[in-house]
C-alpha cells in the first residue's frame, strides 16, 4: 500500500511539474493563444463568418462559462489535470478490471504527450473538451457493460458539454463514437438506446455548427473534397492491405509479443538523443512552410512510438465479431480514430491527430501491463523515465520558444508600443499575441499559406503589393516563425537584410526591428 501511495503521488507531482515548467523557467508563460486579446471584443455564441480563433472559441461557451465561474475560486490550479488524471485512473480501471491498470493510463496521461501536457492544466477550450470526452467514455463503456440509464444519462450529458466546449475535439468526438456504433454493429452488440443516443448527438452537432460554427461545415467539407481521388486509391490500398494482414494474424499471439514494446523502447531512447534528422522529410506532409525542430520532432516521434506500440494488440481485434465487450469498445474507439486521423491528414492537421490518439495509448498501456508480465517492471519504469527525459529535452529546445516569451522580448514591445506607429502594423502570430497583450491590439498575422504571412517572411518581393505600413521582425523568428495554426519556417540573417536594404528601419534593439513599409 506505501509502494502504491508514493508510487501514484510521484507519478501526479511529476506530471504536474512538467505542465508547470514553462510557468516555472519563463518571465511570462503565456502561449501566443493565451496571450492573444482581440481589438474586438468576442460575444458568446455569435454567429456569421468567424473573425478568429478567439471569436471561434465563443461560439462554443461550455468553456468561457466554466473559466468565468471556476477560475476566480481556483486561480491557476491545474483543475484539468488533477480531474484528468481521476477520470484517466477510471476509464483505465473499468477497461482493465483492475487498479493497476487504472494506475498505468493515468501514469502516461501524466507524463504524455507534449502537447496534451499543454492543453491540461487550467481550464481552456481544448483541454476541457478532451475530459468531457473521456467522461463520456467512461459512462459509455460502463452502460455496454451495465445497461442502466443513468450511465446512459451522463454519456449523453458529457458528450454535450464536450460539442460545446471546442470545435475541433467536438467533430472528433463524433467521428469516434460512429467508430464504436460501427464496432457495436459489426459484433451484433448494438442496442437502441446507445444507436438513438449517437444519432441524437451527430444531429446536435449537424445543428449547432449550422447555426453557430458554419465555417465548421466549410472545413469539413475542405476535408473531404482534399482527400482527393489519389489519397482515396491510397486509403483503400492501405485498408485491403491491412485486411490481408489481420486476416492471416487474427489468430497468432505475435502482436501481443513483449519484445514489441521492448524494440519501440529502444528505438525511443536512440530518437530522444539524437539530433538526426531521421524525420524532417514528414515536415512536407503538413501545411505551407511548415516547420518543427530535428530535436522537438524525434522526440515527438519517440513519444508516439512508445505508447503507440501497444496498438499492434488490439489490431486482430479488428475483424473478430465474438469479443467482450471492453475490446469491441475499444476497437471502435480506433475505427473512430482512423477517421480522425483521414479527416486531419485531409487538412494537413498532422500534429493534432496525436492528440486524440494519445488517450487511447493510456487505456492500451494498462491493459497491456496489467496481463502481461515478461518485462513488465523494465519496460513500464523505462516508459516513465523516457517521457519525462522526452519532455524535458523538449523544454531545452530553443523551438519551444514558440510557447513563451523572454522579459527582453516584453521591454522590446512596449519600447515599440511607445513609438505610437500610425497606420496598418504585421507581424507573425507570437509577435502579435504579445503586442495585444500589452495593449496594441491592432497588430496583423495571417495563417500559413495566407497572401500576409508568406509574403512578410517568405516572398517578401511583394511587400508593396500588401496594405501595411510597418512589419516586425523579432529574432525569435530565427528559431520559428508563428501563422494562426502552425509553426513554420524560421527566417534567417538574408530576410533581415533585405528589410534593412530595401525599408527604413525605425526600430532595432537587437532584438526586435520594425520596417517602415509606406
Amino acid at each position: 500500500m506505501i509502494f502504491w501511495s508514493v508510487a501514484v503521488l510521484l507519478i501526479f507531482f511529476s506530471g504536474y511539474y512538467l505542465r508547470a515548467y514553462l510557468s516555472l523557467h519563463t518571465y511570462l508563460p503565456y502561449s501566443p493563444y493565451e496571450a492573444f486579446a482581440p481589438q474586438y471584443t468576442p460575444k458568446i455564441l455569435s454567429q456569421g463568418p468567424v473573425k478568429d480563433f478567439s471569436d471561434k472559441a465563443m461560439r462554443y461557451p461550455t468553456t468561457i462559462l466554466l473559466q468565468r465561474l471556476i477560475n476566480p475560486i481556483f486561480g491557476d490550479l491545474y483543475l484539468i489535470y488533477i480531474a484528468g488524471a481521476i477520470v484517466v485512473f477510471f476509464l483505465g480501471k473499468e477497461i482493465t478490471g483492475k487498479n493497476i491498470g487504472g494506475f498505468l493510463s493515468f501514469s502516461l496521461f501524466a507524463l504524455s504527450s507534449e502537447n496534451l501536457l499543454q492543453y491540461t492544466r487550467t481550464i481552456g477550450t481544448s483541454g476541457l473538451c478532451y475530459m468531457f470526452m473521456w467522461l463520456s467514455f467512461l459512462f459509455l463503456i460502463r452502460y455496454i457493460k451495465n445497461p442502466k440509464n443513468l450511465n446512459l444519462s451522463l454519456f449523453i450529458i458529457f458528450s454535450l458539454l464536450a460539442l460545446t466546449s471546442y470545435h475541433t475535439g467536438a467533430s472528433a468526438l463524433i467521428l469516434i463514437l460512429i467508430g464504436i456504433l460501427v464496432s457495436l454493429a459489426y459484433s451484433k452488440a448494438i442496442d437502441k438506446k446507445i444507436a438513438f443516443s449517437i444519432c441524437g448527438l451527430i444531429l446536435f452537432h449537424i445543428a449547432w455548427i449550422a447555426v453557430f460554427d458554419v465555417s465548421q461545415l466549410s472545413l469539413l467539407a475542405k476535408a473531404v473534397a482534399g482527400t482527393g481521388i489519389i489519397k482515396i486509391f491510397y486509403l483503400i490500398l492501405a485498408a485491403l492491405a491491412l485486411t490481408v494482414f489481420l486476416y492471416l494474424a487474427k489468430d497468432k499471439k505475435i502482436l501481443e509479443s513483449g519484445y514489441f514494446p521492448l524494440v519501440a523502447l529502444i528505438l525511443s531512447a536512440v530518437l530522444i538523443f539524437s539530433e538526426f534528422p531521421f524525420f524532417d522529410f514528414l515536415l512536407n506532409l503538413g501545411a505551407n512552410n511548415y516547420y518543427v525542430s530535428t530535436i522537438s520532432l524525434n522526440n515527438y516521434l519517440a513519444q508516439a512510438i512508445l505508447t503507440h506500440v501497444y496498438l499492434l494488440a488490439l489490431l486482430p481485434f479488428l475483424i473478430k465479431k465474438q469479443l467482450d465487450k471492453e475490446q469491441v469498445f475499444l476497437r471502435g474507439w480506433l475505427i473512430g480514430l482512423v477517421l480522425v486521423f483521414i479527416a486531419l491528414a485531409s487538412l494537413g492537421y498532422y500534429p493534432r491527430i496525436f492528440d486524440y490518439s494519445f488517450p487511447l495509448m493510456f487505456v492500451l498501456f494498462g491493459l497491456y501491463w496489467s496481463k502481461k508480465k515478461k518485462f513488465r517492471i523494465f519496460i513500464i519504469a523505462a516508459t516513465i523515465i523516457l517521457l519525462i527525459a522526452s519532455q524535458l529535452v523538449i523544454y531545452n529546445d530553443p523551438f519551444t520558444m514558440r510557447r513563451y516569451y523572454i522579459q527582453e522580448e516584453v521591454q522590446s514591445a512596449e519600447d515599440i508600443i511607445s513609438l505610437n506607429l500610425n497606420g496598418g502594423v504585421a507581424s507573425d502570430l507570437r509577435t502579435s499575441a504579445l503586442f495585444s497583450y500589452l495593449g496594441r491590439k491592432d497588430v496583423k498575422f495571417a495563417d500559413s499559406g495566407e497572401k500576409l504571412h508568406d509574403i512578410i517572411f517568405y516572398e517578401y518581393q511583394y511587400l508593396p503589393d500588401l496594405k501595411i505600413d510597418y512589419v516586425i521582425l523579432s529574432e525569435s523568428m530565427k528559431t520559428v516563425v508563428y501563422s494562426t495554426n502552425f509553426p513554420t519556417k524560421p527566417i534567417d540573417n538574408s530576410v533581415f537584410d533585405y528589410y534593412k536594404l530595401n525599408y527604413k528601419e525605425v526600430y532595432n534593439d537587437k532584438l526586435m526591428h520594425v520596417y517602415k513599409i509606406k
